[in-house]
């Protein structure tokens, strides 16, 4: 296979046994600070999912995220067999960096076997043969700037071909509002292996979406930060141009402050309808920024607006104030301030903010007067 998006998005589910009930997993090489966890859970299972029989495919599982993943080592799978039934097979795989558990995972496994089956019914929707790709729509727009044509050509191992249409864009790539409800066909760019639970895995990193665009988060509060960690992800594996990250840029853009700050409190665990709500903080901030250059680019006005309220917020000596929680512990029982995350996620938004206007993939971040980057300082 040639080296595109889609084969390395297979590749990064590929793992390497190294003994008995022992994989290593590697990560993307991009300069993120963490490993994302929608990797570390699909490699997590895929682990699983090779020691158990072929004819037995994943119906259930549940995982814990335990501590940030270090991007620039593999991570160690241990895999434990803990029961093999008649119908029905138990693992449970714990992932390790740096001789520590960063997650772990409790799956159960069970035999195609006659039984009470649900589904959705079938929408109604013209076949995809009869739609155009999403991306070849918007290509096709004489007005569209530079900069976005080149975020909408690039490489992606998704093709998307939406019932309602995409609509027309401005000179940004920005486009109206969707639907409440809309239909999109999906494919692969390419052939993928005859391989179901390879296939279920994939599926599994869109699944979880939110239907208002956004993804739950577990280390930071919280959909902000699921969402801009998402993300991420998907940029990482070329999967950034489609359907579910434009939907989760749209969700960032509704709910960015006045200020052009992101904030939410620990509210929204216990009130969804929270969510995304509350005074712009420095950390969940960066998350926003991190998402929608991920998404949408540096040109994005959104993310504009929001480097540049990093830069009003920072300090004499360089870092950021901030008073509230963004860190979670156990979601409604207790949680905690990571006093680095004020001092970092802004530094490394805006190195990726300053790095993506350049064209450059440095991995190096430093305080910067606002006219590196081309802003205006806020009061």
């Amino acid at each position: 296979m040639s080296d595109g998006a889609l084969p390395r998005l297979l590749a990064l589910l590929s793992l390497e046994a190294i003994e008995e009930n022992i994989f290593r997993g590697l990560s993307p090489p991009e300069p993120v600070q963490r490993v994302f966890g929608g990797q570390v859970l699909a490699q997590a299972l895929m682990a699983a999912t090779r020691t158990v029989d072929a004819a037995r495919l994943c119906h259930s599982f549940h995982a814990y995220f335990l501590r940030p993943g270090d991007p620039k080592v593999p991570i160690l799978y241990q895999v434990d067999r803990s029961r093999d039934g008649g119908s029905f097979t138990a693992r449970r795989v714990v992932a390790i960096q740096h001789g520590l558990q960063i997650f772990t995972l409790a799956a159960s496994f069970q035999k195609d076997e006659a039984g009470f089956e649900h589904q959705s019914q079938m929408p109604l929707v013209p076949d995809p043969e009869t739609l155009e790709d999403d991306r070849e729509v918007l290509l096709r727009q004489s007005d569209l700037a530079p900069a976005a044509r080149a975020w909408v050509a690039r490489e992606r191992a998704f093709e998307t071909r939406s019932v309602l249409g995409r609509g027309l864009a401005d000179s940004t790539g920005g486009r109206p509002a969707r639907a409440a409800i809309d239909h999109v066909w999906l494919r692969t760019r390419g052939a993928l292996p005859d391989d179901p639970v390879l296939q279920r895995a994939y599926r599994f990193l869109l699944q979880d979406q939110q239907p208002d665009g956004s993804w739950y988060g577990r280390w930071g509060v919280n959909y902000v930060y699921g969402t801009s960690g998402v993300l991420r992800a998907l940029e990482a594996a070329g999967l950034a141009g489609e359907n579910a990250a434009r939907r989760a840029a749209r969700w960032l853009r509704e709910v960015q402050n006045p200020d052009g700050g992101f904030g939410e409190s620990i509210a929204s665990y216990d009130d969804p309808g929270q969510k995304a709500r509350g005074e712009s903080t420095a950390s969940q901030t960066a998350w926003g920024l991190i998402g929608l250059l991920a998404a949408a680019g540096p040109q994005d006005p959104a993310a504009r607006r929001a480097a540049e309220f990093l830069l009003s917020r920072q300090t004499a000596e360089g870092t950021w104030e901030e008073e509230p929680f963004t860190g979670t512990g156990f979601p409604r029982v207790f949680y905690l301030k990571y006093h680095l995350y004020r001092h970092s996620f802004p530094l490394y938004a805006l190195a990726r903010y300053r790095n993506a206007l350049a064209g450059a993939d440095l991995r190096a971040g430093m305080r910067m007067p606002p006219e590196t980057l081309g802003l205006e300082q806020g009061a």
